[in-house]
């Protein structure tokens, strides 16, 4: 159960997680984001690293809202990197440096559907190293992603975040499976970024794994895997579950 949940944790921030902005893809073609997109399927973390403290670096001079939702974009996408490669200390590190560049986008635009988005994803990186931190990590992330979805409704992005930190958020907290499972379920069939869609359908069967329903969990997988073959994450989740789902039989 403990390696199901450590693989769960893996999306909650991309889902978290997709390089991207909301449903209107108004973000999705920029060079950088395509860049940071490319990086984190084949699990490049010099790259994405690279990205990070060049937006960083411009967000420093520039002061600009776009600047800081970015570094904080490709902080998100390190996370799954780094957990791809199996490096939870550079999990921990890209979340943090993600963490101070979306409380900075917050401030620069509180009524970002996008910043609260950035905010909750991240904040849901920091819940996995203990009971307790998931009580009060997952308080404040599923209430970033709450005002996201306030302020845009059908902001995919927030929506597949939303139900990942649903699921992994304690009973005690408000976690409530079925409506995470439901959550998700909107989130793939909303209109999202270009690879919004595919983190949906991941999200879906790992939740399905974990829950037993290993036929739902391989179909929500081939889904995943048609949508982006070379996203690596996705590849290393399918060989799981499909290795799963043969030892099973």
């Amino acid at each position: 159960m403990h390696s199901i949940v450590f693989l769960l944790v893996i999306t909650a921030s991309w889902c978290a997680v997709s390089l991207g902005d909301s449903h209107t893809g108004a973000h999705d073609t920029a060079p950088a984001v395509v860049e940071a997109r490319r990086a984190r399927d084949h699990a490049d973390m010099a790259t994405l690293q690279r990205l990070i403290e060049e937006a960083r670096t411009r967000a420093a001079h520039t002061k600009s809202f776009d600047d800081y939702a970015h570094a904080a974009l490709c902080a998100d996408g390190s996370c799954e990197a780094a957990y791809a490669q199996q490096h939870e200390r550079l999990v921990e590190h890209a979340a943090a440096a993600g963490m101070r560049a979306a409380e900075h986008a917050v401030q620069l635009n509180p009524g970002s559907a996008r910043a609260h988005w950035l905010r909750g994803a991240l904040v849901g990186q920091l819940m996995p190293p203990s009971f307790a931190g998931g009580l009060r990590d997952g308080r404040r992330s599923r209430r970033e992603l709450a005002t996201a979805m306030q302020r845009d409704a059908a902001h995919a992005n927030a929506s597949i975040s939303q139900a990942i930190a649903s699921f992994l958020t304690p009973a005690v907290c408000g976690g409530n499976t079925q409506q995470a499972m439901a959550l998700g379920q909107k989130a793939a069939s909303l209109d999202p970024a270009p690879d919004g869609a595919e983190t949906a359908h991941l999200w879906l069967a790992l939740a399905s794994e974990a829950k037993g329903q290993k036929h739902d969990a391989v179909r929500e997988m081939h889904a995943a895997r048609r949508l982006n073959p070379e996203r690596r994450f996705v590849a290393h989740v399918s060989a799981r579950i499909t290795a799963d789902e043969g030892g099973a039989s």
